[in-house]
Order: structure tokens, then C-alpha cells, then sequence
């Protein structure tokens, strides 16, 4: 049995829509099932986690620099194998920890 995300995952369609919704912007891949499962998880019940966790993707998310204690919104920039902060520029501190960013508001 599968559990959620990974259900949420094979509902999307060859064209990256889910369930027929014309503003997905997801693309079917396997390789990437794994990453996408763990940020589906870590939406669901937002919390700090490991960076190690965290997926490495265009995505936006918030990553924690224990050094300096500062909170950037990055995504991953795979050109360097590293984090790039979301607007500009590589990431020069080693983030620690990981999470989604909120939901935006509802109005």
C-alpha cells in the first residue's frame, strides 16, 4: 500500500497534470519520486528537519544556517551542487536544517 504522496505522485498524468488541473506544474519522473514524497511529507506537517532531507529541487524552501542562526529561502542549484538563495547569489553558510515554505494566504 502506498501512502499519500506517493498516491498524490502517480495521480499526475504524463503532461504534469494532477487529476486533469491545467496549473500543475509537476512532471512525472521515478528518479525524483523519492524527493518529491519527502517534501509532500514535510508539507503536510511543517517542521524543521535535517538537511540532509531536504529536496533538492527547483522548489523554493526555507533552510536554517546554525552558524549565524539566519533563515534563507533557497532552491537547488544543480549547475554547482549547491543551495542558491531564492533572488540572487549562492548560499556562502552551511544550512542545517530544512523546511517548506508556509502556504501563501488565502486572500
Amino acid at each position: 500500500m502506498t501512502d499519500a504522496p506517493e498516491r498524490i505522485w502517480h495521480s499526475i498524468d504524463r503532461r504534469g497534470k494532477i487529476n486533469g488541473s491545467p496549473d500543475a506544474h509537476v512532471q512525472p519522473c521515478e528518479d525524483s519520486l523519492p524527493a518529491y514524497v519527502e517534501y509532500v511529507r514535510a508539507d503536510l506537517a511543517p517542521s524543521w528537519q535535517p538537511i540532509k532531507t531536504a529536496p533538492k529541487s527547483s522548489k523554493a524552501i526555507l533552510v536554517h544556517c546554525g552558524d549565524r542562526r539566519n533563515t534563507y529561502a533557497v532552491t537547488w542549484f544543480r549547475l554547482y551542487e549547491g543551495w542558491a538563495i531564492f533572488g540572487g547569489g549562492a548560499l556562502n553558510e552551511k544550512p542545517t536544517h530544512w523546511m517548506p515554505l508556509p502556504a501563501p494566504p488565502a486572500e
